[in-house]
């Protein structure tokens, strides 16, 4: 189990678990889990409410009201922190990274970079990727 708070001060940088511990209950948390570990696996507002045994509608509204965003927005940066650990590798290739983390192309991509960090991929690879060591 990991804390939901960092030490000093710092902040969460996981989204699944920072949406676990705004979470009014555990009702997300299995839907939570399985979208984390497989970004590649695109699924519906449909296939996500049916999971959770809701109707889409109702679902949307109470996934946003416990998480905080919507299920897109939600997905979107899973998306987009998952690319930014992968980018901290200095042998990191945008297009293997692109795949792995979910997204449908490297714009695709860019423009969520864009959204949450306000940086393009590159320029958040050239400024935190670890210096390539042999």
């Amino acid at each position: 189990m990991l804390p939901l708070v960092r030490n000093g001060g710092q902040r969460q940088f996981s989204v699944a678990l920072a949406a676990q511990g705004a979470g009014k209950g555990d009702r997300f948390g299995e839907l939570i889990a399985s979208l984390a570990a497989d970004l590649r696996n695109r699924k519906s507002v449909a296939e996500m409410a049916a999971i959770v045994g809701m109707s889409e509608r109702n679902f949307a509204r109470r996934f946003s009201e416990e998480v905080g965003v919507s299920p897109a927005q939600f997905v979107e940066r899973l998306r987009v922190e998952r690319a930014a650990s992968l980018l901290h590798r200095p042998d990191a290739l945008l297009s293997v990274v692109q795949f792995e983390a979910g997204f449908t192309n490297q714009e695709n991509m860019r423009r969520a970079f864009q959204r949450q960090f306000g940086v393009s991929p590159s320029s958040y690879a050239a400024k935190f990727a670890a210096p390539f060591t042999e």
